[in-house]
């Protein structure tokens, strides 16, 4: 059909009677489809013009192969008013399948109208797409059939029933037509107004809060030296693939858009280490950058535990000494202490993986060196799952995940052993002739000694963290109770701008969640009683006096005083019990007859003492305290 037979409707029915008349006569046209339109773009005009998912899904299949002979079987009978369904019976399609003949579904596509004669007007006007049933996949050829016959594809379809017929029409997986609906359109369930699962909502008292407690982290890394930094919450994928495995993919929360693999960040180190990096020959080192952002990680959540949360990390990069785990390892202490934490609440355990890797690799590991971070990752469980079972795990010759140590009992024996050290002296019986590591950990905490702390931060050979970029020296804060998983981890990890791409540099750092700590705070009765931060109240009684209540709280406000302008109309008892309750120390009353006498009436909340002022001479409460 050429375009001016589609214009006249030629080969189309013209009315409801017309239908029926012509039911029994199958009818042969002859396509053209020298228009340069071809079938998806054509398909994609009828749906966005409102004419139905079966207008898009047949502009879409119709683009594989046309051809030049349509055989159209109409349906006998006609539809309801209210909608219009057209489609083949289904075994009149079987029927031509099976003979090889061709389909043309679209001039049974139409929309939603009163009158069956405004229909057909409708359908006279659609150009007609055709295509080779024998060109279409087996899945596809069973959606084009289901989707005319299912009364769940109406007119006009929703956005989600021509998503579906999209997706199936360019899938050639099985079972995927099961996406399209069948049925009616489902009501669309309420909004959900719960927070996601592992995410929080901070209303004004958790804000108080959170900034409390950031202030001390940020207070104390600045006592420190230290400089703030940030980087974009959208991070490439393949920086946290590279720096943790591939397994970490299954914890993070990534999106494809435009062909690039994009993640919500887990941590912060990978991206504090990629800009490092890209200015990694202008900067002088050592570098100390701490940085207080919010992180996300799909994990198994526990007391302590959520999907998003805010972390507190603080760096030196560019000092292969002790001396940079001596200056991370005060400044967590003093802001424990500032948190009223660290005497006898919380200690920090303290190793090194190098130590352990030394023992190791010239023992039981002597002849399968590259099992040592497989054996981390197991020991760093031994708190969660006890001896009996890291034994187990270490015996294992076959492991579904990762490479398997395989152990004999004796040398697993031997492991743990090792791992019930707790001093330097029961180190040192394990430990290789001359370790540089042991002697890298007496110098540390010869200095941490000298910074008054080591008492706080004892040797544990069990402390490895399970992360394999670790290199050196590890430490974990917990609390002394045992109650809670680690409140603060950190370490040594000099090979892991290598790792990203860069030049080698040594890095140490620790990361402070703010999740375990203010369980902790909790517990202990540590969070203080925090009030909204307010200064002063003003109050109009009405609105004549609503221009002398501004020009108090602006002059206030400019002497840096918190200031709260009472709006709307309330009683002056209500403003009084709800200054109070804020914390503001005065509250700044303007009637008709302080208007009239140009004065302001000032009520002193401490003392319930009330005095007078100028309006024009109105200064804040500090400039008369004696």
């Amino acid at each position: 059909m050429n375009s001016s037979s589609a214009g006249s409707g030629t080969g189309m029915p013209s009315s409801p009677g017309c239908l029926s008349a012509n039911a029994d006569k199958p009818r042969t046209r002859a396509m053209d489809m020298s228009s340069g339109v071809d079938g998806l773009t054509a398909g994609l005009a009828l749906a966005a013009a409102g004419f139905g998912a079966s207008a898009f899904f047949v502009g879409a299949v119709s683009s594989l192969q046309p051809t030049d002979i349509i055989s159209v079987k109409p349906k006998r009978t006609a539809t309801p008013a209210a909608r219009l369904r057209c489609r083949p019976p289904r075994r009149s399609v079987t029927s031509m399948e099976r003979r090889g003949d061709f389909m043309n579904f679209s001039p049974w596509i139409g929309r939603r109208i009163d009158t069956c004669s405004e229909r057909f007007v409708a359908i006279r006007t659609m150009a007609a797409q055709r295509f080779s049933i024998h060109d279409l996949t087996k899945l596809q050829r069973g959606v084009v059939f289901r989707c005319l016959d299912r009364p769940g594809v109406v007119f006009p379809p929703s956005l989600t029933q021509v998503a579906s017929l999209t997706q199936v029409a360019n899938s050639s997986e099985p079972g995927r037509d099961s996406s399209v609906s069948k049925g009616p359109k489902k009501k669309k369930a309420d909004t959900d107004l719960q927070a996601p699962r592992g995410t929080r909502d901070f209303y004004p008292d958790d804000m108080r809060r959170r900034s409390w407690l950031f202030d001390i982290f940020r207070r104390t890394a600045m006592q420190f030296g230290f400089e703030e930094v940030d980087a974009p919450m959208v991070e490439h994928a393949e920086l946290f693939i590279r720096k943790a495995g591939e397994e970490i993919v299954d914890q993070l929360y990534h999106f494809e858009i435009h062909d690039r693999h994009l993640a919500l960040r887990p941590e912060m180190t990978p991206s504090i280490a990629r800009m490092i990096i890209a200015h990694q020959g202008g900067m002088r080192f050592p570098i100390r950058w701490f940085t207080l952002t919010q992180n996300w990680r799909y994990e198994r959540m526990t007391r302590g535990r959520r999907r998003e949360h805010y972390q507190w990390n603080m760096d030196i990069w560019g000092e292969p000494g002790v001396e940079a785990e001596a200056e991370l390892l005060s400044a967590m202490m003093t802001a424990l202490d500032a948190l009223g934490l660290a005497r006898g609440k919380v200690h920090i355990r303290l190793n090194s993986r190098r130590l352990l890797e030394e023992s190791l690799r010239d023992g039981v590991l002597a002849d399968r060196p590259q099992a040592f971070e497989p054996l981390c990752v197991v020991i760093d469980k031994i708190d969660k799952i006890g001896a009996q079972a890291v034994t187990d795990l270490l015996c294992e010759t076959t492991s579904e995940k990762g490479e398997a140590i395989g152990l004999s009992p004796g040398e697993a024996e031997h492991v743990l052993e090792m791992l019930g050290a707790r001093s330097l002296d029961d180190a040192q019986k394990f430990a290789a002739s001359e370790s540089a590591a042991l002697n890298e950990l007496r110098q540390l905490y010869d200095l941490l000694d000298a910074y008054g702390i080591a008492d706080q931060i004892p040797f544990d050979a069990s402390v490895v963290r399970g992360l394999a970029y670790y290199t050196g020296v590890v430490f974990e804060a917990f609390d002394t109770a045992g109650t809670l998983r680690a409140i603060a981890g950190g370490g040594r990890y000099d090979r892991l701008a290598e790792t990203l791409g860069g030049k080698p540099v040594s890095a140490v750092g620790f990361g402070f969640g703010d999740a375990v700590i203010g369980e902790l705070l909790e517990d202990e009765g540590l969070w203080p009683a925090l009030t909204r931060p307010l200064d002063d109240v003003v109050y109009a009684f009405g609105p004549d006096e609503k221009s002398a209540a501004i020009r108090v709280a602006n002059r206030l406000r400019s002497e840096g005083r918190k200031v709260e302008l009472c709006l709307g109309v309330a009683k002056l008892k209500r403003i009084l019990g709800d200054a109070d309750k804020a914390g503001a120390q005065n509250v700044y009353i303007i009637g008709e007859d302080e208007r009239a006498r140009g004065v302001v009436k000032v009520k002193d909340l401490a003392t319930q003492q009330e005095h007078e002022e100028n309006l024009d001479a109105v200064r804040a409460a500090e400039t008369r305290q004696p």
